[in-house]
């Protein structure tokens, strides 16, 4: 038996394996899927359950909220509070147990004609061991039977309802006794409801007090079985009890696995069970005839290969003599070719239809710095052989695939060259290649080197646009990179700032010194701002003591900063044979000079200002320094003012509103900042970010307490509540911050894949500031506690942010925030107050 008829066989018992193992895991699918949706239902009437006994045990303590009110009798108030509260499914009798000392007794029971015959079991004893008097709790009133005058009560009669009658007492809490049956003879249940009613303004700290305090108990009866919940559940087969006691349902659910759920009401513990339904098979038996039609297809398949195989192998014998007859010319014809390659001066490439390199002379790889061997066989072209700017590597590539593509000749110039090598321009010639049926099969190309011509010409252009004394841009070659500058910004929306630069008494340089040291002054103070200029900025001379320096990507603080580092650069180390020389610089935004022009005239306006107030200095460009701002400027941004002081009152009402979130917003707020300020924002920006962030849950002081410290899970209506926080807070914020700082307020629950709200945006459409709060507000609902949570260690947190990077949270701000932990500037808050700010505000 061959090798590959034997692999086949064993493919053969791997489906078959496989099938028998896609059956089992189906069926262990199907069994959870058949846990999972009864474990809902449970979970569904579990939670109605107790939402029916929470109202029911409300009921009662509505009607002790009256009694507290006036205990004097409202019989006819407590009568209608009565009727309207027995119209509930499952409450069957309301009643009023006033509380009667042994001193009231007697007077009680000549005014009611009637004794009282229970001594509660609440009766205190004396110091000598004999039975104490009293209290009595008679049943005073009792609906719906009407009944005047009093009816005894012992709390001892039944254990169970005692016990519920004491814990009331007691405790001071409303109480539910166990389901117990309604009569020798009755079938049905009902529980007792007790809820204690103490004087208005009494203590309650203690027991003694309580006990002092306490005037009466207002008493309830539940029929169980009449519940809807419980009728629900006894429908649909589940099983309620109560401490082991089944209320409703099978006494004991059938199926060999069970799932249960349990409720806590009235410091009474429900259970609720059900047993799993047995899952369907037709989804194996389907797995396992497709895992047998396949296991028999493929050993068909196997029987016809190995039939075939040997007529294969002489089918091959005989090709292969053909071959190493045919490879033998080509060959010979090869190196014919070869020959005249190597012979030609300039490089060449031949090229198959997919630009895989088949044939490359010696010249073609001295030109690009590689061997042969790296050459034959790659894909034109390889990334080292295209060397300069990115827009020429753009160029470059556009060019090779030109000469894939043509179909008569093309012809092109470019640069090929390896990074640590310099660069070989060429003339690119491209030609198709044909086979015997006239069908083009790939090209020929050939590069012949300008490199020489090329340097000159740069040399001539160099000389156009250079200053000849410091080697910097001169004016004119400046003026154009300006306008440049300032198109390329109006169309990409990045920041742009010039610095305009004077050396101050160079006049006095040339009177003591001479010319010359005034032009070796000028050469060293060129040295001195490329030390402090960036890769990308421009330097240049705009006139005789007279500098510019363009700086792409940098908003006005940075390009203050920077002409800050430049002016100290000149004035901290004396000039050979001068001294000291200091500058002034003016400093103007992009976002302050639209044209080319006016950033220029703004910017020569900063640098005079900071002549004429002393030299040696830096002034940046803003409005205020030619022109104070008018009374209605002023009125405007007072009123503003005081509508973000207003906002922000309201958002501390909502975070002050539960312990946990106190100046949660505060801490989001300083989070923010520090996130930002590490992805580079401006200072002007993070401040915009800080405020909007302060504000960012104001919108929550619409949604109702009830559903905003709900510990449950919400419903659809519910939700949609807590939804509309975030647009309703853009809205109380729209007059008063900044349309963008609206849009951050709006979207800061927005996540990165798109699955947030309001808008569902997603990626690079979300704002940026929202991503940054995003990911501040979810790190600091992680780590401080909440009333449904613990916090988060650091590590958790950490892992949960990393985890949910590209999902919830934008990839950058959270490679900036796990950098800001790496170094120690985030911590998480510790102390017993959640409050703390876990980031100081950068």
């Amino acid at each position: 038996m061959r090798p590959r008829t034997i692999v086949g066989i064993a493919a053969v018992l791997v489906l078959v394996a496989a099938t028998l193992a896609g059956a089992i895991a189906v069926q262990r699918q199907e069994d959870r899927k058949s846990e999972t949706q009864q474990q809902l239902v449970l979970r569904e009437v579990a939670g109605n359950l107790q939402a029916e006994l929470v109202q029911t045990l409300g009921t009662v303590e509505s009607a002790g909220v009256v009694m507290r009110s006036n205990t004097a009798g409202e019989r006819a108030y407590f009568a209608g509070l009565a009727e309207l509260a027995l119209r509930r499914k499952g409450l069957v009798s309301l009643s009023w147990m006033p509380r009667i000392t042994e001193g009231a007794r007697a007077g009680f029971e000549r005014r009611l004609r009637q004794p009282l015959w229970n001594v509660d079991l609440l009766a205190r004893r004396s110091r000598v061991g004999r039975p104490g008097a009293g209290p009595y709790f008679p049943i005073a009133w009792i609906y719906p039977t009407n009944r005047q005058g009093v009816v005894g009560f012992d709390s001892s009669s039944n254990v169970l309802v005692g016990d519920a009658f004491q814990r009331a007492a007691i405790s001071g809490t409303t109480a539910l006794s166990p389901p117990v049956p309604a009569g020798l003879r009755s079938t049905a249940t009902q529980a007792a409801v007790f809820h204690p009613v103490y004087r208005v303004g009494m203590p309650h700290a203690t027991e003694p007090q309580r006990r002092r305090a306490l005037v009466g108990l207002v008493g309830a009866s539940v029929r169980v079985d009449r519940l809807r919940s419980v009728t629900e559940a006894s429908r649909l087969g589940l099983r309620v009890s109560d401490d082991g006691a089944v209320l409703a349902g099978p006494a004991q659910p059938s199926g060999s696995q069970t799932v249960s759920e349990r409720l806590r009401v009235g410091s009474r513990e429900w259970a609720l069970s059900a047993p799993v339904p047995p899952a369907p098979q037709k989804n194996v038996l389907i797995v396992v005839m497709i895992g047998l039609g396949v296991s028999g297809l493929m050993a068909l398949i196997v029987w016809q290969s190995a039939r075939k195989e040997r007529y294969a192998l002489d089918l091959v014998q005989t090709r292969l003599a053909e071959r190493d007859t045919a490879e033998r010319e080509l060959s010979r014809e090869r190196d014919y070719s070869r020959t005249m390659v190597e012979a030609l001066q300039d490089g060449l490439l031949v090229v198959d239809h997919d630009l895989v390199v088949v044939e490359a002379n010696e010249r073609f790889c001295a030109m690009i710095g590689a061997e042969r061997s790296e050459v034959i066989g790659a894909q034109a072209p390889l990334p080292g052989w295209l060397g300069g700017s990115a827009d020429e590597r753009s160029v470059a590539a556009a060019a090779f695939e030109r000469a894939h593509e043509t179909t008569a000749g093309f012809e092109t110039e470019l640069s090929l060259h390896r990074p640590e090598r310099r660069p070989v321009w060429v003339i690119m010639t491209a030609a198709p290649l044909h086979d015997e049926s006239g069908a083009s099969n790939g090209h020929m190309i050939s590069f012949k080197d300008i490199s020489a011509r090329r340097l000159a010409e740069e040399a001539l252009a160099a000389q156009a646009s250079t200053d000849h004394l410091t080697g910097l841009a001169n004016h004119r070659t400046f003026h154009d990179r300006l306008a440049a500058a300032v198109d390329e910004a109006h169309l990409e929306g990045e920041p742009l700032s010039l610095v305009v630069v004077d050396l101050d008494h160079f006049k006095a340089v040339n009177d003591e010194h001479g010319h010359m040291a005034g032009d070796e002054t000028l050469r060293e103070v060129a040295r001195r701002l490329r030390g402090v200029a960036r890769r990308g900025d421009t330097l240049a001379r705009v006139g005789g003591e007279e500098f510019g320096w363009l700086l792409p990507g940098i908003d006005a603080e940075g390009a203050l900063m920077a002409a800050e580092r430049a002016r100290l650069a000149i004035c901290r180390e004396p000039v050979a044979g001068v001294g000291t020389v200091t500058i002034s610089a003016g400093v103007c935004a992009f976002d302050q000079g639209p044209t080319a022009a006016d950033l220029y005239r703004l910017a020569d306006g900063a640098l005079y200002w900071a002549k004429a107030h002393g030299r040696n200095q830096c002034c940046q460009y803003t409005p205020e320094v030619v022109q104070a701002l008018s009374a209605e400027e002023h009125a405007g941004r007072l009123e503003r003012r005081q509508t973000i002081t207003t906002i922000r009152a309201l958002a501390r009402a909502v975070d002050a509103k539960d312990a946990s979130t106190r100046r949660h917003s505060e801490r989001v707020a300083d989070l923010s900042a520090k996130i930002a300020r590490a992805l580079g924002w401006s200072s002007d920006r993070i401040e915009l970010l800080h405020g909007a962030a302060l504000v960012h849950d104001v919108g929550k002081i619409g949604v109702p307490d009830a559903v905003l410290f709900k510990p449950g899970p919400l419903t659809k209506g519910e939700y949609e509540q807590i939804v509309s926080h975030a647009s309703l807070g853009a809205q109380i914020v729209s007059g008063a911050l900044s349309e963008e700082q609206g849009r951050w307020v709006r979207g800061h629950h927005e996540r990165w894949d798109g699955g947030g709200y309001p808008d569902g945006l997603a990626g690079m459409n979300v704002p940026e500031g929202a991503r940054i709060l995003a990911l501040a507000d979810s790190w600091d609902v992680m780590t401080v506690a909440r009333n449904y949570s613990a916090p988060r260690t650091l590590a958790d947190a950490s892992g949960e942010c990393e985890h949910e990077s590209g999902r919830q949270f934008w990839p950058d701000a959270v490679t900036a925030l796990l950098r800001m932990i790496d170094d120690g500037e985030v911590v998480i808050p510790t102390g017993d107050d959640p409050s703390a700010v876990s980031t100081p505000l950068p």
